[in-house]
């Protein structure tokens, strides 16, 4: 099989299970789904099937595709259900609203990243994408339009209409991780750690900095199963200053490895336990030859981080 036939059968599985679990192909144009660890518009791939099934792109489909596309009840003329589904693009809207709101909510603005989507049930939410295209439609640069109702609910959660307005508004938000980020590394580079409580806070130029409260919502944010408000430029600056996303499991972790070097010592370890210690590098040989129970963030990036 062609690498691009195999490639369109992935997203055909994913077509059929959608139209497995909803008994349709109405897929909305935004619609993503996760393959191979990526996000892929479905709506966007159905709508390019029409299109080769038309004639319109330079290559069609075959037969084979265009039966297996009717066998899930492909409807190759979108006019044909869009003029009799208002309501339902009207009930997708208020969904994606929710999530939107949810958003709000927990962050306090809707300054999202185009790339930002979260998981629900299994449902790839591209909010992100759904965003920017509340802002074109606002602008009246799509065919698709909003209510003034729409456009109310957007203005009570803060909706940036405006393209630079929302770049000016992130790059501000971006300044201000970095500011706290200093913070963090100024704390890491003296304790050796950012096991900080969530009560520590710090003066700065008659400014109380709670960097307690920070390293704290960065915590929340990568852990959020919602979907990571981080970037992964973020993620790794932090691990460079030893984060610890979950404190919990790292100070169970922290206790483990000094029982387990205690039984060493009284000699009381099981020799094919203390062999896989050595092996795993939990314990570890010093220059002298001397054996020690290795770091706990070492451990901890090793087998939790990089899990």
């Amino acid at each position: 099989m062609k690498k691009e036939d195999n490639e369109w059968m992935k997203i055909y599985k994913e077509a059929k299970k959608y139209y497995d679990i909803n008994g349709n192909l109405k897929v909305p144009y935004d619609y993503n789904v996760i393959i191979d660890d990526q996000s892929i518009c479905l709506g966007c791939w159905l709508d390019k099937q029409r299109r080769k099934y038309k004639g319109i792109t330079k290559v069609g489909l075959s037969n084979e595709q265009i039966k297996l596309l009717e066998d899930i009840k492909m409807v190759w003329d979108k006019k044909e259900y869009v003029n009799n589904d208002k309501k339902d693009t009207l009930d997708n809207w208020m969904k994606m609203y929710e999530y939107a709101k949810k958003y709000y909510e927990k962050y306090g603005d809707l300054l999202i990243p185009q790339t930002y989507y979260l998981i629900d049930n299994n449902e790839v939410i591209n909010l992100g994408i759904w965003i920017r295209t509340q802002r074109n439609n606002y602008k009246k640069t799509s065919k698709s339009r909003l209510s003034d109702k729409q456009i109310k609910l957007l203005e009570d959660i803060k909706m940036v209409w405006d393209g630079k307005e929302y770049a000016n508004r992130h790059k501000c938000l971006l300044d201000d991780w970095m500011k706290m980020y200093g913070y963090a590394k100024k704390y890491y580079e003296k304790n050796g750690d950012l096991l900080v409580s969530q009560s520590y806070y710090l003066i700065d130029n008659n400014e109380v900095i709670n960097l307690g409260e920070w390293i704290k919502a960065q915590r929340s944010k990568y852990n959020d199963n919602s979907g990571s408000k981080l970037s992964n430029e973020q993620i790794r600056l932090l691990e460079d200053i030893k984060m610890v996303w979950d404190v919990i499991f790292y100070k169970r972790l922290d206790k483990y490895l000094k029982y387990q070097y205690e039984l060493y010592e009284k000699n009381e370890l099981d020799y094919d336990k203390l062999n896989k210690l050595i092996r795993k590098e939990i314990f570890v040989y010093t220059d002298d030859n001397k054996l020690e129970v290795n770091n706990t963030f070492y451990v901890y990036k090793k087998y939790y981080i990089n899990k």
